[in-house]
């Protein structure tokens, strides 16, 4: 019986230090995100604005529990991805697009986040070319929260 092989992964790290132990990836190549006509757009941008809130109160009770683990300097990426739940220019972009295209809140928000992400990957500084994974780790949260999936327990 062979053991399996060791995969190394590469990325940006936000404290010091070496972890091991088992890798969960949320997002698949193999999902697709489908536009889909909605009737009632007003239903369909309350039902985004839900998934903000509901984002919003899970990453508070993951900072709340980082802090009391790691303390508060370990939780500045999380103030960050709070900081993303509120702009107002994306989150006004997904409002409106919802609206004229009567389009669900998942493609309209899919659209938005690559664009930005592409917008982000070229950029020439280093560090904000890096800060694309956080705006797709926060999009994930919500297309989660969409979705009626419960993320880590939530």
């Amino acid at each position: 019986m062979g053991s399996k092989p060791e995969i190394i992964f590469q990325g940006s790290g936000v404290s010091h230090g070496v972890v091991l132990g088992q890798a969960l990836k949320l997002d698949s190549p193999n999902t697709a995100i489908l536009r889909i006509y909605v009737d009632d757009a007003e239903a369909e941008a309350r039902r985004f604005l839900r998934a903000i809130d509901a984002s919003r109160e899970q990453l508070e009770v993951l900072k709340s529990r980082m802090e009391e683990k790691v303390g508060s300097e370990h939780s500045i990426i999380l103030d960050a991805h709070l900081l993303m739940l509120e702009d107002r220019t994306l989150n006004s972009e997904v409002l409106a697009n919802i609206q004229k295209g009567h389009a669900n809140a998942e493609w309209v928000l899919t659209q938005a986040t690559e664009r930005l992400v592409r917008a982000y990957e070229s950029l020439e500084d280093e560090y904000f070319r890096e800060r694309h994974s956080d705006i797709e780790n926060v999009a994930e949260r919500i297309l989660l929260n969409l979705s009626g999936n419960r993320l880590f327990g939530w």
